[in-house]
């Protein structure tokens, strides 16, 4: 006796089947928007100077409050270890200038 093919089982439905009862809307892809984020050909600038835009890389300090930042390094020189995840971001609070330190909430927190 042979076996059902992999294709075969999954046609017959069971566990296979598509569950679309429901489902809230139509399925489709984003609009797409140029808004937000980086794009082919984006001149990308780090340091202390560097404006406050979509892809540049500033310290922390330099970031004025209620900025939405992501990859926040944890100690320095980590590479960033902090809101690195698909839509993943932090946004900054406060900054205490007198022992340098500065403040954010990470979006799975807030």
């Amino acid at each position: 006796m042979g076996r059902v093919i992999r294709a075969q089982r999954k046609g017959a439905g069971s566990v296979f089947k598509s569950h679309t009862h429901h489902r809230k809307g139509p399925a489709r892809f984003r609009s797409l928007d140029f808004a937000e984020g980086m794009y082919t050909g984006q001149f990308v600038y780090c340091g202390r100077k560097a404006n406050l835009m979509v892809g540049n890389v500033l310290p922390l300090r330099s970031i004025p409050e209620g900025a939405v930042v992501c990859n926040v390094e944890h100690h320095v020189g980590d590479r960033g270890v902090l809101a690195r995840a698909s839509g993943d971001y932090a946004i900054v609070i406060s900054h205490n200038p007198d022992n340098g330190t500065s403040r954010y909430e990470i979006s799975s927190e807030i």
